[in-house]
C-alpha cells in the first residue's frame, strides 16, 4: 500500500484517517476478492441462468453487494452487449 501507518486518533480523540487512502481501500478490497475475470464469469453465468448472484455469493463466500459492485465496475453488461 506504500503508506506509513498513522495514529488511529487525533489529539481530540477523534478517528484520524486519510481520505485518499480510505477511498483506495474501498475499491481495492473488492477487486482482490473478485477479479475482473471472475466478475465477467459471474455475469455470464447469471445471464445463462446457470447461477444467481446469491448462489455465487454462497460458493465464493463473498457478499452479493461485492459481486454486483465488481460486475458493475468492470462493465460486464456493456462488454457482453458489445460482444453479442
Amino acid at each position: 500500500m506504500r503508506h506509513h501507518p498513522t495514529a488511529l486518533f487525533d489529539a481530540d480523540g477523534n478517528r484520524d484517517f486519510i481520505r485518499a487512502i480510505e477511498d483506495e481501500a474501498e475499491w481495492l478490497g473488492p477487486a482482490l476478492l473478485v477479479s475482473e475475470e471472475a466478475a465477467l464469469f459471474a455475469y455470464r453465468q447469471i445471464q445463462l441462468g446457470t447461477e444467481t448472484v446469491q448462489t455465487l455469493s454462497d460458493k465464493w463466500t463473498i457478499s452479493v453487494d461485492v459481486i454486483n459492485m465488481r460486475m458493475n465496475v468492470v462493465g460486464a453488461k456493456r462488454r457482453f452487449r458489445r460482444a453479442a
